[in-house]
């Protein structure tokens, strides 16, 4: 049984990822790419968390799948720990920074997404600068089985969210 009915949802989180803050602070799980993950036990506990580790987590969640995506259909092997280091500082840096808040939906909506910071090459750029602080390049085969994993993961981007900056 999941939980008892009665009880709101407000002011708390699945824990898994979210996807937008509702104005009165309500955190919606994400159906993103982690959707289709099992849980862990039947249920799922539920917390309160800041905004930060919201956005921390989704960050993370988000980019697990696609680099699990990449690793499985694209490069055949494993993405070394340093390259997946540098990708989630670099999208904790650029990811998710910005917020608007949407009166239609009464949600606000975090941007840029990891998304289209995979698919315009800005997360691959900062994380070329973290990866082994800079001392070595970033894999190009890294970068092209993440982009094409972010591309074939979230179908329904268009040509020209490309070039948004």
């Amino acid at each position: 049984m999941r939980g008892n009915d009665n009880e709101s949802d407000e002011a708390k989180i699945i824990k898994n990822s979210v996807d937008v803050i509702r104005h009165d602070s309500t955190v919606l799980p994400s159906d993103s790419c982690d959707a289709n993950r099992e849980e862990s036990g039947p249920e799922s506990p539920a917390e309160v968390l800041s905004e930060n580790e919201v956005r921390k987590r989704r960050i993370k969640n988000d980019l697990d799948c696609i680099i699990i995506h990449a690793e499985e259909n694209e490069i055949g092997d494993e993405i070394e720990d340093e390259a997946v280091d540098a990708l989630v500082r670099a999208a904790n840096e650029i990811v998710y920074i910005k917020k608007y808040y949407d009166v239609t939906t009464d949600k606000f909506q975090y941007f840029p997404s990891l998304k289209k910071s995979i698919l315009n090459g800005s997360l691959a750029e900062r994380a070329e600068d973290l990866y082994f602080n800079g001392d070595q390049d970033f894999p190009l085969d890294y970068t092209s089985a993440i982009q094409a994993s972010a591309a074939r993961l979230h179908e329904d981007f268009e040509v020209d969210e490309l070039m948004i900056t």
